[in-house]
């Protein structure tokens, strides 16, 4: 599965990308002051041409500073083909897939289709098998990197046709994209003809492979409180065609300020630690909003240390921090530092909130705070997935809201990992047209093959733990709806795989939405009863003052959850059997007409 990039190269190479010859070879490419190293990959006789006629070449490398690279290709007759020269335009970009190509555009770009600096019509009429050469040159000193592979077509064309085009907002709609308009980026766009969705990449740019046919092409995802100009691209792809310039002008509809409010937690709040809040805060509207202030109330157990991300000003567990303006699409991210208390229980939940003012005027004022609730633990897993609501009703349904749902990963391994990929499988009970990504620690490229999303981080150079502990962290966390038939009994779960490198995958948590009835915001916490405690096969539970739990959730002490039920209709007494679960200490957190507080046991 780690080997999938060498197969279809980048987001913008993905399917129906055709490739005869792959080759692997992830080789590592030491820093080097000009001297070439050679990799070397076999083409063989019974699925090559005798002869060469026309070719193309995918290749894939990780490298901390492209501009330090050359690149040649040679045959197995000795002819040299010069792809990259130094130096080159690439600067400091990280990584390149790049398909070269005979009369494609010319090369200005580490990610795309370009031709090579010399011919590949040079190796016209020699044999195709045998042993190439692909000889890459680190003519600089201190970057380093990996090359990991591609593929080679003979006398075919890698593309049947290919088409183009980028998405942005036109906020003075004039239908030209101007130098401070912002691009939409990941934009989801669909093919009505075959029923495909695809992503455009981070700044708002997509290309792909096509088979000749009609396509019709619109954004699945717009934005609120815009259009789309034009609607749709609706045309016919003939063999050869390469049709760019399919943009998508996202174009404001009223005048309207949106202000939201995103908090989340990086790490876990552990007694005696220190752990950081983030507050994702955008304009989702078309109109500017000036002088935005940021209010964050903390947990009474929680001290802040830190904040950056603005002008900020703090005393215990309150700040405030000015943001100034805050115009379409624009967002700041603010870091809150935190230390907790060392005599909190395990157990504990916090209550943290963050508001976006001024609210008069806002579109959505129902947005502009963001409320949460983190449970203390002992310690905890860096690699898991959160999601916003564990229950939905019919009222959430009926409103339109979103599910967000939260990846944090860290390497902790013993050296850097350069490149991450999330694996995430979203669930058929979800709306895959209305995916959002709200917001990244890292650049990424989203790669979806039907409903499965690779969240792909190259060239991050994220470090180990143990030499950054704080750099050596990640996140991805995007929002995405129910569908609309969503109801009684339906569970909605999700699992993410996450890849360092080439190592196996980490697999997280699985988060669990079901559909019951959601009850108001508990005034009181109580404690259940739990017997036998400690206990082996049967953890037997009574709520007193007869108050009515609808859901139970078994975790342990890093906050995985292991065990999980409904209770339709609400009981005050139920039982759990955890004769699978392995010795050791555990949380049981209940949900139902009143709060109750969590309870620790120990499975013998």
């Amino acid at each position: 599965m780690r080997i999938r990039r060498i197969e279809y190269g980048s987001n913008i190479l993905r399917q129906p990308l055709q490739c005869q010859q792959p080759f692997t070879i992830i080789e590592y490419l030491a820093d080097g002051t000009g001297f070439a190293v050679d990799f070397e990959f076999e083409v063989g006789a019974d699925s090559a041409p005798e002869t060469i006629d026309d070719m193309s070449i995918l290749v894939d490398i990780g490298h901390t500073y492209n501009g330090d690279l050359s690149m040649a290709l040679i045959s197995p007759a000795g002819t040299t083909v010069q792809l990259i020269e130094f130096p080159n335009t690439f600067g400091t970009s990280m990584g390149m897939s790049i398909l070269f190509a005979d009369g494609a555009p010319e090369l200005d770009d580490p990610v795309g289709f370009f031709s090579p600096f010399e011919p590949l019509s040079n190796f016209n009429g020699e044999v195709a098998n045998g042993t190439w050469t692909l000889q890459v040159s680190d003519n600089l000193a201190i970057d380093q990197g990996f090359v990991f592979g591609g593929c080679i077509n003979f006398n075919t064309s890698p593309c049947e046709t290919s088409f183009s085009g980028k998405t942005y907002f036109d906020l003075n709609s004039n239908n030209t994209e101007d130098d401070d308009e912002p691009v939409f980026a990941n934009a989801l766009i669909e093919n009505s003809e075959d029923e495909t969705v695809f992503f455009a990449n981070s700044v708002g740019e997509y290309i792909r492979c096509a088979e000749a046919g009609p396509i019709s092409l619109s954004l699945a995802n717009i934005p609120n409180y815009y259009s789309s100009s034009p609607p749709s691209h609706d045309i016919n792809l003939e063999t050869g065609d390469a049709i760019s310039d399919l943009n998508f002008a996202l174009v404001p509809e009223g005048s309207v300020v949106d202000l939201h409010a995103d908090m989340f937690s990086m790490g876990a709040d552990r007694p005696g630690f220190y752990n950081s809040y983030y507050v994702y805060c955008t304009n989702l509207g078309n109109t500017c909003q000036d002088d935005v202030v940021l209010e964050l109330e903390l947990d009474e157990l929680l001290d802040i240390q830190d904040v950056e991300g603005g002008a900020a000003s703090f005393s215990d567990n309150t700040a405030t921090v000015q943001l100034g303006t805050l115009c379409p699409m624009e967002s700041v991210t603010v870091q809150v530092s935190h230390w907790l208390y060392d005599t909190v229980s395990l157990g504990t939940e916090l209550q943290s909130t963050a508001t976006l003012l001024p609210t008069d005027g806002d579109e959505v004022a129902e947005n502009n705070t963001s409320a949460l609730t983190t449970t203390v633990i002992g310690s905890f897993d860096p690699n898991d997935k959160q999601v916003s609501r564990e229950v939905i009703d019919s009222e959430f349904l009926d409103e339109g809201k979103y599910l967000t749902y939260h990846i944090r990963f860290q390497n902790t391994g013993t050296f850097y990992a350069e490149r991450v990929v999330i694996t995430d499988t979203i669930s058929e009970q979800l709306d895959f047209n209305t995916f959002e990504l709200l917001d990244v620690s890292h650049d990424v490229e989203l790669i979806n093959d039907g409903n499965q999303i690779d969240f792909t981080f190259d060239n991050i150079f994220l470090p180990d733990s143990a030499t950054n502990p704080e750099g050596s962290q990640g996140y991805v966390r995007y929002r995405i709806k129910p569908n609309s038939d969503f109801g009684e009994g339906d569970i909605i779960d999700n699992t993410a795989h996450i890849f360092f490198d080439f190592n196996e995958a980490i697999v997280t948590n699985t988060v669990s939405t079901v559909f019951g009835t959601i009850v108001g915001v508990p005034s009181i916490a109580i404690q259940p009863e739990i017997y036998p405690n400690p206990t082996s096969k049967m953890l037997h539970v009574v709520s007193p003052e007869l108050a009515t739990a609808n859901r139970y959730v078994v975790t342990n002490l890093i906050g995985q959850r292991l065990e999980q039920g409904s209770l339709n209709g609400g009981l005050n007494t139920f039982s759990i059997d955890i004769e699978n679960l392995s010795p050791g200490i555990y949380l049981l957190h209940i949900e139902g007409e009143v709060g109750f507080k969590p309870v620790r046991w120990v499975k013998q």
